[in-house]
């Protein structure tokens, strides 16, 4: 059973609607919403699921080819909206913070993340660009 308020349709919807192909064919997004999307607005609170923000984040690389700054942006836009409630936001955030800013795949940001905040500090994955993070020990699996 969904938690009150959790609308994924919803949220899908709204967070798809970021980014459009420009008339010239180019993938990129014609504008972010500034406001809060007519869907969410009755909703008490919206609880994101961090798996939906990895889709998007795959979806706004991979298909719209959009750069990882202005994702980044969209995401901590998306987070700080009043009626979305996310379990474990810091986590998510850090994630965030190490996809723009150390330019790993969000799933191993993910993965160092979760491996920074819960204290355990190794990370498991055959991905080279973790050795680079000096906060956790990457180890082959």
């Amino acid at each position: 059973m969904s938690p009150p308020g959790f609308n994924v349709s919803a949220m899908s919807r709204d967070i798809t609607t970021w980014a459009r192909r420009d008339q010239s064919g180019l993938k990129e997004p014609r504008h972010f919403v500034s406001t809060k999307p007519r869907p969410v607005q009755n909703e008490e609170n919206l609880y994101l699921a961090h798996l939906i923000v990895a889709e998007t984040v795959y979806v706004f690389e991979s298909f719209y080819e959009i750069d990882r700054s202005r994702i980044s942006e969209a995401i901590r836009s998306l987070l700080a909206m009043e009626p979305v409630r996310v379990i474990g936001a810091p986590l998510l955030l850090r994630a965030v913070a190490l996809y723009e800013g150390e330019w790993l795949h969000f799933a191993d940001a993910y993965l160092v993340a979760g491996a920074e905040t819960t204290g355990v500090g190794k990370v498991a994955s055959f991905g080279k660009a973790i050795s680079r993070i000096p906060t956790v020990e990457k180890i082959e699996p």
